[in-house]
């Protein structure tokens, strides 16, 4: 059934595949960033546990009025924007590492502002879903959607 979704809906096969491959950089992210802390800068266990909350507190301060404030945004320029702004904080890092600046304070940072990017794309990515498919296909979507985000965590549990 998902594949019938996939080749019936083009606009949701796009919100598929801009979500599989943001959910597969996403799930890279949470490796790289503390292995990053703990190679390059050393990082302490207490550091380690400060860098995995500010990548959650986004979740759980944010997690509510999220989803009215996606409400009130195009989902399509929100999942784009969220996209661009996870890439370019991400990316930040490799940056910052190779001119010998990258600190514990800009892991932090950009841990807790990927977080809000994820938290707002996740968001409009459930919420631009049933505007793209008939209600009678919402629930295979959904599984689309979950199953990818499944696969890509396997795969990552896999290759640790």
């Amino acid at each position: 059934m998902a594949r019938h979704i996939l080749q019936r809906h083009a606009d949701f096969r796009r919100l598929f595949l801009g979500n599989s491959v943001s959910l597969l950089g996403s799930s890279v992210t949470t490796v790289a960033l503390p292995l990053a802390a703990v190679l390059t800068l050393h990082a302490s266990s207490i550091y380690m546990g400060l860098l995995g909350a500010a990548a959650l507190l986004p979740h759980f301060l944010l997690g509510l009025p999220a989803g009215v404030w996606v409400d009130r945004l195009p989902y399509r320029r929100l999942l784009v924007t969220a996209d661009i702004a996870q890439l370019l904080l991400i990316g930040s890092i490799p940056v910052a590492a190779a001119f010998g600046v990258l600190t514990l304070v800009q892991l932090l940072i950009v841990a807790l502002l990927a977080g809000v990017a994820n938290l707002f794309e996740t968001v409009a990515a459930q919420s631009f879903t049933p505007a793209l498919v008939p209600r009678e296909e919402l629930l295979p979507a959904n599984n689309a959607l979950t199953l990818t985000l499944a696969a890509v965590g396997s795969v990552l549990d896999v290759s640790l």
